[in-house]
């Protein structure tokens, strides 16, 4: 069973993770008192210090925004948690145009595989839970689905990436987490890079101003919330995915259900 949406809004984006990295560099560059280092590895965090390839920087505030790996997490004591992984084929193609998800729980238990263009390419991937579904079967249900599909993927490059959507906070004295780091990411979409701008915006407003009262991260941990909630229930659910997933469908052939749906989840 499939379903197409169409609103009057736009409710989804692509972006390319690289460009727009330089393109945030680029803004970097007009600052004078800022240092931009590439290619640099931090081996041990300190109380007052961050060692970087063997030498130490001191620091007043440390932001960790380091990913799902995050280095600055563990030193809060934080083990991960709702660890996910995230596989995705990048393959050089404009055959692809339109955003697609892929409901198949045999396969993808609770989540789902997509196809999403970009200007020059497209990402086909899916992502789970390690703890729902362990990575080599992840991948080996990937690979009998993009079979299924008559995808080829001979042209493309393979990556695979953790994801960690466990909230512990965002501010630990004069230490921050923002991002990935501070498991912000949905543990439904698996998306992160609006609520790494919107809490990296906010934590710098944090550090640069006590009396700043975080608005836009409120509001990205209430739909984290429902996301949480919409995939445990989902994980419970075990063999009535596919009926949930079907009545689904059907619901959002109702345009008024699909626009309050992308609302509340989007």
């Amino acid at each position: 069973m499939s379903t197409t949406i169409k609103t009057g809004n736009d409710f989804a984006f692509t972006i390319d993770r690289r460009e727009l990295g330089q393109w945030q560099l680029q803004k970097l560059k007009q600052f004078s008192n800022i240092e931009v280092r590439t290619n640099a590895r931090v081996f041990e965090i300190l109380n007052d210090a961050v060692v970087v390839d063997e030498q130490p920087i001191g620091y007043s505030f440390l932001v960790g925004a380091d990913g799902s790996n995050s280095f600055v997490k563990r030193f809060l004591g934080f083990p991960p948690r709702n660890r996910g992984i995230g596989i995705q084929y990048i393959i050089p193609t404009e055959r692809y145009r339109d955003f697609e998800f892929f409901f198949r729980p045999k396969y993808f238990a609770a989540w789902y595989a997509w196809i999403f263009p970009h200007r020059r390419y497209v990402s086909i991937g899916c992502g789970a839970f390690r703890d729902v579904i362990a990575p080599a079967d992840l991948k080996r249900n990937f690979q009998r689905w993009l079979s299924d599909r008559h995808i080829d993927v001979r042209n493309g490059r393979y990556e695979s990436f953790p994801m960690d959507s466990g909230y512990e906070g965002i501010r630990f004295g004069n230490i921050y987490l923002a991002g990935d780091a501070a498991g912000l990411l949905s543990s439904f979409t698996g998306e992160g890079i609006y609520q790494a701008l919107v809490s990296g915006e906010e934590v710098a407003k944090m550090i640069l101003n006590t009396d700043f009262e975080p608005v836009k991260i409120p509001e990205v941990l209430e739909t984290k919330q429902k996301h949480d909630r919409l995939i445990q229930m989902m994980i419970d659910a075990g063999n009535a995915r596919s009926l949930i997933f079907s009545v689904g469908a059907l619901l959002f052939k109702i345009p008024r259900f699909a626009n309050k749906a992308i609302e509340a989840f989007g």
